[in-house]
């Protein structure tokens, strides 16, 4: 989706986990949400707005043995949509 269209999230980081054997999903989940906490505190745009949600997508076990390690971290705005991008 276009960053000019009002929209209720976004994507702004993603990154790949590094064990090599799936830890189990809690383990997954937990560093997928440190990292994206990780990344949205140093991100240069990031939002002091308390209605800013963090979110996060990760692979699951079954993501895991195909050899999917992506962490797509997510910002989700209550409240009206919002236009524009965290990187603007």
């Amino acid at each position: 989706m276009d960053c000019d269209l009002p929209h209720e999230a976004e994507v702004y980081a993603t990154f790949d986990l590094t064990d090599r054997d799936c830890p189990g999903d809690d383990a997954v989940d937990k560093e997928a949400y440190e990292g994206c906490r990780e990344r949205l505190l140093n991100h240069p745009n990031a939002p002091a707005d308390p209605s800013v949600l963090l979110g996060h997508l990760y692979p699951t076990e079954g993501l895991w043995a195909i050899g999917d390690r992506r962490v797509a971290c997510m910002a989700y705005f209550f409240g009206d949509p919002r236009t524009g991008s965290l990187s603007d």
